[in-house]
Formats: structure tokens, sequence, C-alpha cells
């Protein structure tokens, strides 16, 4: 029988023999990616925001892990002492990670009583067990402190964020 691949994307007369399915991948395969990038402008001063930057991955099986790969950037603009920016990843509306600084907090201090202006692209990188088979989003968030006004982009330079799952 003949392979016959038509204009609207069907295929018929092909035989799936020898093809190994997607569960029998060994540990480690990635099953699938997703990325998407952002390039809003939030402003803020000490509450926290969505940044703007989410994607939605939905795993094929629930014991799959999902690698989180984040690339923020930002601007800020310091307006007193001690200042800096908060981050965090949120999934599915809890917060699963906020980077730890050397002082103990959960912020990237940018300056100490100075006041200054700060462009940067902030990497979080984060592996999480979803444990489910459904849809699945992430996001980040941000907020300034101590007199911080910040925007989660500075200029054209897009934010990214690529999500793997990976086979358990």
């Amino acid at each position: 029988m003949p392979t016959i691949i038509s204009g609207d994307g069907t295929i018929t007369g092909l035989t799936a023999t020898g093809i190994s399915a997607v569960q029998n991948l060994p540990a480690g395969s990635v099953i699938q990616v997703v990325n998407a990038i952002s390039t809003t402008a939030n402003g803020t001063t000490t509450s926290l925001v969505d940044t703007g930057l989410t994607a939605t991955i939905t795993p094929k099986f629930s014991t799959s892990r999902v690698v989180v790969l984040v690339m923020q950037n930002f601007y800020a603009f310091s307006g007193g002492t001690d200042n800096g920016v908060f981050f965090s990843l949120v999934r599915n509306g809890t917060t699963i990670y906020t980077p730890p600084t050397s002082t103990g907090n959960s912020f990237y201090i940018f300056t100490s009583g100075v006041t200054n202006e700060f462009w940067a692209n902030y990497p979080i990188n984060y592996v999480d067990s979803p444990a489910t088979t459904s849809a699945v989003t992430y996001k980040t968030q941000m907020q300034g402190n101590s007199g911080s006004t910040i925007n989660a982009q500075a200029g054209s330079t897009p934010s990214t964020i690529i999500l793997m799952e990976i086979a358990a």
C-alpha cells in the first residue's frame, strides 16, 4: 500500500512498526519543549506583579520533571538606600522558587545608598515535579523594595522562558 500525505496534513498507508512510543524513552530524554518571550513593560514600586513572562506546558506523564529556564530582563531605578528587586517563579498561582542571596533575603540588591539606574538579565533555572498531566502554567513575578522603581523589560530586549518536559 502506498503512503499518501495529503494537503490537509493527513497520512494514510503508514504503519508504526518499529517506532518506539514516547513512554519508552529512557530517563532524562526530552519529551517536549515549550518556549515564550515577553517584551511587556510592567512598572511597580513595592508591590509584587506579574512580569508578563509566562508559558504553559501539558506534561505527557505525571512522573515527568519540567526544567524551567528563565532569562528575565529588567530595568530598575533606585531612589533610596538598600534598593533591590525581588524575583519569584510561580506555578499555577503558587510560588515555587525565590532565589536566595548572600544576605538571606530573596532579592537581588543592585544599589546600596546610591541613586542609580540598572539594566540586567536575571536567570532562573529550576527543575520542577508538577506530578500531573494537566496544563501547568509557569510565570515570573518581581517587585522593588525601599524606593526602587522597576520595569520587567529594559528597552527592546525580550525576556524568555523555556519549559522542557523530561522523562523520569
